[in-house]
């Protein structure tokens, strides 16, 4: 979207309803309380309600009851995560929702740029942008330039989510018209609500990044990876969405998509708790139906994140991935030569995303990182252009890590010439 100037002052000032859910975080919710304070134009161009929902923390967080623009509403018992937000939601006023969990932060340019965006673009119910992830000493960004998708973007959630939740605003209709967060969903609840306000309306994106995303070893999103709860959340997610999407033009091939991507799930569970010839059939008429789509884009996304699920949970993660990548090959069958390349590229995305659980997760394993990124390169050379970590796993793996500092300087050498 180009640059974005500051609101006309002489405009009505909209309402943004800022809703955080905390749980025995105070200190952190303080931090995330000033990135909101800080924001460019409260007052000015627009105005914000902050709402502070306490799921029933075992600490005292009612410090911030007299912050202004606060409310503050505790809950008696824990509900999750996605029912904190909602209540947030019912309690809330403004035209504009965003949310903002308590150990992230916003830039203070967040609001401002975006209520710009969907003021300029009545079309368009929702906006996001990039933020500045950080685990550890490395920072990057989601969704890296150039890999944000903007318009009707229900089919590239299909292959994975757009940003983190704080990157998002929303209008307020679309959310009644859509639904609020589902509340039996452990994780991806944001992933689920943007599915469904595709449906409704366009997105737009800002390439300024807006917030930071702090990465923790032994936060949410990774313990429900290695939990199982990822895998739950995600059949959960798609089998929602055979239910709503229409059985008509232009939704047909999502369907068709979307259904493969179930059968995926449905036949790796089967696979990997020894019910071998019970998934085969569910696998062979995933991949029967990923082959015939119209691009085969999408669908594999699954694949590869329940490898990730798997690695965590097996004592020999290349001899899970092996077995899973013959069950794949299998499956498939004779293939044309678009087909055997589409495949190859499923099962590179696999044993990069292995790789990557292996390098940079809990698993910690350099030896097995560095086999499994060659794996991923062996299958499709093109993966290096789209996994740049592939290549610092492998060297990892033969070297160690104690040539970390300087692949370090040579990594930041390359992002400067690219």
């Amino acid at each position: 979207m180009g640059s974005l100037d500051r609101l006309d002052r002489t405009s009505i000032k909209p309402l943004v309803s800022v809703i955080i859910p905390t749980h025995d975080r105070v200190q952190l919710l303080k931090e995330a309380l000033a990135s909101v304070e800080a924001q460019y134009g409260v007052g000015e161009t627009f105005e914000i309600e902050v709402i502070v929902v306490d799921d029933a923390s075992a600490g005292d967080a009612s410090v911030i009851r007299d912050l202004p623009r606060t409310r503050y509403i505790r809950l008696a018992t824990n509900r999750g995560l996605a029912a904190a937000r909602n209540i947030g939601i019912e309690a809330s006023r403004g035209q504009y929702l965003a949310f903002l969990d308590d150990d992230d932060l916003w830039l203070p340019c967040k609001l401002e740029r975006q209520i710009k965006a969907l003021e300029c673009h009545p079309e368009a119910g929702v906006v996001y942008s990039p933020c500045i992830v950080r685990s550890g000493h490395q920072e990057f960004l989601i969704p890296a330039a150039g890999r944000a998708p903007f318009g009707e973007v229900l089919e590239h959630l299909l292959e994975h989510n757009l940003a983190p939740v704080h990157s998002f605003l929303v209008r307020r209709e679309l959310i009644d018209a859509a639904g609020k967060f589902d509340e039996r969903l452990q994780c991806f609840e944001d992933h689920d609500l943007w599915i469904r306000l595709a449906v409704h309306t366009p997105f737009l994106f800002d390439p300024q990044p807006v917030g930071i995303y702090r990465l923790s070893p032994g936060g949410m999103n990774l313990t429900q990876h290695a939990g199982g709860g990822a895998e739950q959340a995600s059949r959960r997610i798609l089998e929602k969405m055979l239910a709503f999407l229409p059985e008509t033009d232009p939704y047909s091939n999502i369907r068709l998509e979307v259904s493969a991507c179930l059968k995926f799930q449905i036949a790796c569970s089967l696979i990997f708790n020894g019910k071998e010839e019970a998934g085969r059939p569910y696998l062979q008429a995933a991949m029967r139906r990923f082959l015939s789509t119209r691009q085969g884009r999408y669908t594999p996304s699954c694949i590869p994140r329940i490898a990730g699920v798997f690695s965590a949970a097996s004592t020999s993660p290349i001899t899970m991935t092996k077995a899973l990548s013959k069950e794949i090959r299998d499956a498939a069958g004779p293939l044309q030569l678009k087909q055997r390349s589409m495949v190859n590229r499923l099962l590179a995305d696999l044993w990069g995303q292995v790789a990557n659980d292996l390098g940079f997760g809990s698993l910690g394993n350099d030896r097995d990182a560095g086999r499994a990124a060659v794996y991923a390169l062996l299958r499709s050379p093109s993966a290096l252009r789209y996994r740049k970590s592939l290549a610092w796993l492998i060297i990892r793996g033969i070297a160690g890590r104690r040539f970390d500092p300087v692949l370090g300087l040579l990594q930041k050498k390359v992002h400067r010439l690219a």
